[in-house]
């Protein structure tokens, strides 16, 4: 695993490193894409996935944060049944999208949790991605409060199903 990801983490470093010779205001971390495609063709194809999928995740990952902090921020008035479904829907699209970039730029996943993904999402779980560092270890799906269905997908596609759920932040038991 901690050579995975430094496989990975190296290769996504020397792929800004060339962008960076082509394009010279670039910055990993604000540059939109828009602004780098007419720069990606003259990249090695495996550079162009690792930026696309780089860029395209850490957008994502802003706006999951967004979306986090602005129902944080109603929580003080009890969201309804409507806000809280909303605020799942939009995280599991996210996961899902998420999880396309990790396939199929930063190319981490493996046939077996492409399998167990698709079997939660056929089950209705509202989205999936492998984590970790990738490579078949681990994955997870959001499915609020149909535990069971997402467990039997994943056992019906050949993974093992642990339930987990999420924490209010560090307890002290």
């Amino acid at each position: 695993t901690v050579e995975d990801l430094r496989r990975v983490k190296i290769l996504s470093k020397n792929a800004f490193k060339s962008l960076k010779e082509v394009m010279p205001e670039f910055k990993e971390y604000l540059t939109n894409l828009e602004d780098v495609k007419p720069f990606l063709p003259s990249l090695d194809k495996e550079h162009q996935d690792k930026i696309v999928g780089n860029i395209i995740n850490r957008d994502l990952t802003l706006t999951a944060k967004k979306i986090i902090l602005k129902l944080k921020k109603h929580i003080n008035h009890l969201p309804n049944s409507d806000e809280i479904s909303n605020f799942y829907y939009q995280l599991g699209v996210l996961l899902n999208k998420h999880q396309t970039e990790l396939k199929e730029h930063i190319k981490i996943s493996t046939p077996k949790i492409d399998r167990m993904i698709a079997a939660c999402i056929k089950a209705g779980a509202l989205g999936a991605k492998i984590n970790g560092s990738g490579f078949g270890g681990t994955m997870f799906a959001l499915f609020p409060n149909n535990q069971k269905s997402v467990q039997k997908a994943i056992e019906n596609a050949g993974g093992k199903a642990i339930p987990i759920k999420t924490s209010n932040g560090i307890e002290q038991y």
